[in-house]
C-alpha cells in the first residue's frame, strides 16, 4: 500500500491545471485516516473514475488503491466497485482475459451492501467481453440475467444499458429490426433520465443500424447527433469512436477528402488514449477506404495493423472482418497465394464466429428471459388468486355455520315449543277431567 501511496502522489505532483486541482481535493479525503471510510472510498473511487477515460494508468493506480483500501475496511460494495473498475480497464485495452477475471470476482463479491444491481453490472460487463469474443450465446445469456436483476432493483439506468448491449448483440447477428427496438427503448429511458452520455450512445448505437441497413443519410444525421454531444461531455474515448462511425459513412459516400480527415482523426485521438479497440476499428476503416480507391498497399498495411491487434486481443469478429478485407486487397496487387492463406483465415473464423446455433441459442435466451418474467407474474396471479378461493370459501363455510346454527335454533325453538304444548294439552286434559268428576258430583247431590 505504501509504494501505492508514493506512486500517486508523484502522479498528483506531475498533474496540471483544473486536473490537478480536483486530483488533490479527492486524494486529500481518500488519505485521510480520520475521516470516515466510506467518504475515503467514495473519494478514491471518484478519482478512478476521473481518470478512466483519458489516462488508464492513473485510472489503475486508483482502483488499485481503493481496492486495497476496501478489503483492508471490509466495505464490500466498494470492493466490487474497484474489481469493476479493473476490469474496465483491461477491458479498454482488450485485453479479455483479465478483464473477464476482474468482473467474474466482481459478481461474486457477496455479503452486507451488495445490491442486485451492482451484481447485475458485473453480469453486463461479463456479457460485453464475450460479445467482443464472438460467443453471443454466452453474452445474451449474462445479458438477461443482468437485465433481470435491474428490473427487480428499479435501477431504470441499468435497464437502459442491458437494452443497449442487447441491441448490439442483434445488430452483430444481421438481426436490424430487433436492433432498432432495443436501441430505441435504450434513448428513451436515457431521454428521460437526462442522461446525455447516455443518449449519445443511443444516438451511435442507432446511427450504427441505419448504416449496416444501408441508410447512410440516417446514419449520418444520428452520428453527427453523437459527436456534438460526446464533444460537449468532453468524451475522448466515444469521439474516437464517433470520428470513425462518421468518416466510414464518408467512404460509403465516396466523399473522400471527409472520409480520410475523419478516420485519421479517429486513429490519433484512439492512439493517444491506447484504446486498441477503436485502434483496430481505425486502421480497418482507413483500410477499406485505400482499397475502395485503389490504394492497395495503403490498404493492405492498415488491414495487417489492424489484423494484428486482433490477434494479440482475441477480437475474432473484427479479425474476421479485416481478413476478409485483406484478402480482397491483395489479390488486387496481384498477390494470389498470400490473398488465398488470408481468405482461409476468414473461413475458419466466420464458422466459429456465425454458426448458425448463435441465433438460434441468443433468441432461446430471450424467450427464457420473456417466460420467467410470464412465469413469476403468472405465479403471482395464481398466489392472488388462491387467496381470492381461499378468502371465498371460508366466507362460504361461515354462512353456511350460520345457517346450520339458524336451523338448530328454530329447531331447538321448536322443540320447546312442542313440549310446551304438550305439557298444555296435558294439564287442558287434566282440567277437563277434573270438571267431569266435579259435574258428575253435582248430579249425585242433586
Amino acid at each position: 500500500m505504501r509504494k501505492l501511496v508514493y506512486a500517486i502522489v508523484f502522479l498528483i505532483v506531475c498533474a496540471n491545471g483544473q486536473t490537478q486541482s480536483i486530483t488533490d481535493s479527492l486524494w486529500k479525503i481518500a488519505s485521510n485516516s480520520k475521516l470516515p471510510d466510506t467518504v475515503r472510498l467514495k473519494a478514491a473511487d471518484d478519482l478512478t473514475y476521473e481518470f478512466m477515460y483519458w489516462n488508464n494508468d492513473s485510472a489503475y493506480l486508483f482502483a488499485t488503491y481503493t481496492l486495497e483500501l476496501a478489503r483492508q475496511k471490509k466495505q464490500t460494495p466498494f470492493v466490487g466497485r474497484a474489481l469493476r473498475a479493473l476490469g474496465d480497464i483491461a477491458y479498454s485495452k482488450s485485453d479479455y482475459k483479465n478483464s473477464l477475471k476482474y468482473y467474474y470476482e466482481a459478481y461474486n463479491v457477496k455479503g452486507k451492501g451488495i445490491s442486485k444491481a451492482s451484481t447485475a453490472a458485473s453480469l453486463a460487463n461479463i456479457g460485453l467481453v464475450y460479445r467482443d469474443l464472438g460467443d453471443y450465446e454466452r453474452a445474451m445469456e449474462n445479458y438477461f440475467k443482468g437485465l433481470k436483476l435491474f428490473e427487480e432493483a428499479k435501477d431504470i439506468p441499468g435497464v437502459a444499458l442491458i437494452y443497449t448491449n442487447i441491441g448490439t448483440v442483434h445488430k452483430l447477428l444481421g438481426q436490424n429490426l430487433e436492433a432498432l427496438k432495443y436501441h430505441k427503448k435504450s434513448l428513451a429511458m436515457q431521454e428521460k433520465l437526462k442522461d446525455k452520455k447516455g443518449i449519445a450512445l443511443a444516438y451511435s448505437n442507432i446511427g450504427g443500424v441505419y448504416k449496416q441497413m444501408g441508410d447512410l443519410n440516417q446514419a449520418l444525421s444520428y452520428y453527427q447527433k453523437t459527436l456534438a454531444l460526446r464533444i460537449a461531455n468532453k468524451e475522448i474515448r466515444g469521439q474516437s469512436q464517433t470520428f470513425g462511425d462518421i468518416g466510414s459513412v464518408f467512404t460509403e459516400l465516396n466523399e473522400f477528402d471527409s472520409s480520410l480527415a475523419y478516420l485519421q482523426k479517429s486513429l490519433e485521438l484512439s492512439t493517444k488514449i491506447d484504446e486498441k479497440r477503436i485502434i483496430a476499428q481505425a486502421h480497418e476503416n482507413l483500410g477499406d477506404l485505400f482499397l475502395k480507391y485503389g490504394k492497395n498497399k495503403e490498404s493492405i498495411r492498415h488491414l495487417e495493423n489492424a489484423i494484428a491487434i486482433c490477434k494479440s486481443t482475441g477480437m475474432a469478429s473484427q479479425e474476421m472482418s479485416c481478413q476478409q478485407k485483406l484478402y480482397t486487397a491483395l489479390k488486387k496487387e496481384g498477390r494470389a497465394a498470400d490473398a488465398l492463406v488470408h481468405f482461409e483465415e476468414y473461413i475458419v473464423l466466420r464458422d466459429s464466429v456465425f454458426k448458425i446455433d448463435h441465433q438460434k441459442e441468443a433468441a432461446r435466451k430471450e424467450l427464457d428471459y420473456i417466460y420467467s418474467k410470464k412465469h413469476a407474474a403468472d405465479s403471482l396471479k395464481n398466489v392472488a388468486d388462491q387467496r381470492i378461493a381461499r378468502a371465498q370459501l371460508q366466507k362460504e363455510k361461515t354462512q353456511k355455520y350460520a345457517l346450520y346454527g339458524g336451523f338448530a335454533v328454530v329447531f331447538i325453538f321448536s322443540f320447546f315449543l312442542y313440549k310446551r304444548f304438550r305439557v298444555t294439552q296435558k294439564q287442558k286434559q287434566i282440567i277437563s277431567e277434573q270438571k267431569r268428576v266435579v259435574e258428575e258430583k253435582q248430579q249425585e247431590i242433586i
